[in-house]
């Protein structure tokens, strides 16, 4: 099964997949030839129900108002095709420093850059849409050291902090189904010990710990209804990235965290804006 989309639909396409499919197996290719679009891909092995397909099929069309040129394609192949299937679909994706690769990468990792091993698809943050890359892009720029990582999703942010400074790093989410996903990413990235997964609402989570660093990619009610425990939760002077908001919102978002913050820089790409503030 197979979905050609925007770039930044391509999270809740694969999540599409994962939670309506049974499939053992499921793959996003990064392929894409306008650097604008890519084609999604599911493999699914054994028998299958054709509710998985309807559902699917039902978020796809929904979509459709959102990117009228999706499409979405269903082919049986061979188990000769699967396999020729693995070990090509992939490319890395290169972020400033940051270089992506899926985890069963035939590639040779380049010592110069931050290498990050990742399963696509299960929990957001693949690093396709433009929301994970403005934030990748941001961490970058400063020493990370402690951080809490709000809806962590695919635990792409945590992990990439661990190459800028980041000593100890909590990823929040509320979906069990992100929460296994990025346990599993920063297994094959070593870095359990160094990332701690919690499964809960952010309105739920309590600690007397103080960050030097706070990601929210999550929407952008999300961020200015819990401002507030944001800024508590963040030392002075420390680093606050936020994302997962349309341009348009941008100004109304920047007006209402500059009463607590200084803003350091403001990214857009395709339409979605990435603040970078420090604690008042």
């Amino acid at each position: 099964m197979s979905v050609n989309t925007l770039n930044e639909y391509v999270e809740p396409v694969t999540e599409l997949f994962s939670k309506y499919s049974k499939g053992n197996i499921y793959f996003s290719s990064f392929k894409d030839s306008n650097h604008k679009r890519t084609q999604i891909e599911l493999a699914i092995e054994g028998e299958i129900q054709n509710t998985e397909f309807e559902y699917i099929s039902i978020g796809v069309k929904l979509l459709k108002y959102l990117d009228t040129n999706i499409e979405m394609n269903i082919h049986i192949i061979s188990e000769e095709k699967l396999n020729n299937y693995f070990d090509n679909s992939y490319e890395p994706i290169k972020i400033d420093s940051i270089i992506i690769y899926p985890d069963n990468t035939k590639d040779t990792l380049i010592d110069d850059y931050s290498n990050i091993l990742l399963k696509p698809g299960l929990g957001f943050g693949t690093g396709k849409h433009p929301t994970t890359k403005l934030c990748l892009q941001e961490l970058q720029k400063f020493e990370n050291k402690t951080v809490l990582d709000i809806g962590t999703g695919s635990g792409i942010l945590s992990i990439a902090a661990t190459f800028y400074g980041a000593t100890k790093c909590i990823g929040l989410d509320s979906d069990d189904m992100a929460l296994s996903n990025a346990r599993y990413n920063c297994s094959i990235n070593e870095l359990d010990e160094k990332i701690e997964l919690i499964q809960t609402d952010f309105d739920d989570y309590t600690t007397n710990d103080l960050f030097d660093s706070i990601y929210a990619n999550v929407s952008g009610l999300f961020l200015i209804e819990n401002s507030n425990k944001i800024f508590d939760l963040l030392n002075i002077q420390g680093n606050l990235i936020i994302s997962g908001f349309k341009e348009e919102d941008e100004k109304n978002i920047t007006n209402h965290f500059s009463q607590f913050f200084n803003v350091l820089s403001q990214q857009s790409e395709d339409g979605w804006s990435c603040i970078r503030m420090v604690k008042k």
